[in-house]
């Protein structure tokens, strides 16, 4: 599963009426064209308000980050390149890169 709670930080913040999380997301070894599945149950979460993703970066390919995005419309995270709205190729290989994100539902 590409969600890793491992990394430091808050993972559930709650206030009266949202719940946030917090974590990272890994990319994984073998991209499948259309993104990876993500949906609100995914974050213990019946609907998802808002989805924030960094840009995805890599301790190997420092100079190439990747920009991660979640479509509301298909529950999915889909991967692009650092510039233009392409996504990446089917079969890349994403596995060095986490994306710090946030999201914010209910």
């Amino acid at each position: 599963m590409p969600l890793d709670r491992t990394q430091p930080g808050k993972y559930f913040d709650a206030t009266d009426t949202h719940l946030r999380r917090i974590g990272a997301w890994r990319g994984l070894a073998s991209y499948e064209t259309g993104g990876e599945s993500a949906p609100p149950s995914l974050f213990g979460l019946s609907t998802i308000v808002c989805a924030r993703f960094d840009h995805a970066v890599s301790p190997t390919v420092a100079s190439n980050p990747r920009r991660v995005v979640w479509d509301p419309a298909t529950q999915k995270v889909s991967w692009g390149g650092n510039s233009g709205l392409f996504e990446t190729a089917a079969g890349s290989n994403l596995s060095t890169f986490v994306s710090q994100f946030e999201v914010i539902g209910y």
